[in-house]
């Protein structure tokens, strides 16, 4: 008779620690690389802008991730450096200046972002807002044979982002995301779009 007890209570056991394990998480931290290439929309009066030349850039930053009850739906948050930085050929036609110029943007910026979360059992998608401090600009132009080198005061614009991707499971404790992602600096007219790579540990 305490044989089909133990192997009842065995069986029992190894269901509890089965569920235990497919349990999603609530809380987690996360190390997130994101490499990208940054694009500036802007247009101005006095040049015609010809298309962005492709240039890659890596951000990164770390961000913890919460699901409420229902653990579908939760919010994100994070602190990361952004490197919105690019370059662009400009034909000048104007008055003034006639000519092309090739001008290089270095922009990186401390940005804080915060986003609702809809997590699938693999799929999740995220919509959301961040606060963005420039931590440094430095602008190199040639206009026709006359270098120039500016820095344009510090600013701190408010930008939108948006990601979709995919999860899977690194044991009882991890996880690993790719998504593909947009964010925009709305007042200095920027955006970065490319690949967020995240590395998860579930802290609850």
């Amino acid at each position: 008779m305490k044989k089909p007890r133990v192997i009842i209570l065995i069986a029992t056991l190894s269901f509890v620690g089965i569920s235990s394990v497919a349990q999603e998480y609530r809380t987690a931290v996360s190390l997130d690389l994101m490499p990208g290439v940054p694009v500036d929309y802007r247009r101005t009066t006095y040049s015609t802008y010809h298309p962005n030349l492709v240039r890659l850039s890596m951000s990164m930053g770390i961000g913890v991730q919460h699901l409420f009850g229902s653990k579908r739906f939760g919010i994100e948050a994070g602190l990361y450096i952004l490197d919105r930085g690019y370059r662009k050929k400009v034909v000048w036609d104007n008055s003034v200046n006639h000519g092309i110029d090739t001008q290089f943007y270095y922009a990186y910026y401390l940005s804080m972002p915060i986003s609702l979360r809809f997590s699938g059992n693999h799929v999740f998608m995220t919509a959301g807002g961040q606060a963005n401090y420039q931590v440094r600009y430095k602008f190199v132009g040639f206009e026709t044979t006359v270098g120039r080198k500016t820095r344009a005061p510090y600013q701190a614009p408010l930008g939108v982002q948006l990601s979709v991707g995919y999860r899977t499971r690194l044991g009882p404790q991890g996880e690993a995301s790719v998504a593909a992602y947009l964010n925009s600096a709305v007042k200095v007219a920027m955006i970065n779009y490319g690949l967020l790579f995240r590395i998860s540990r579930f802290i609850n």
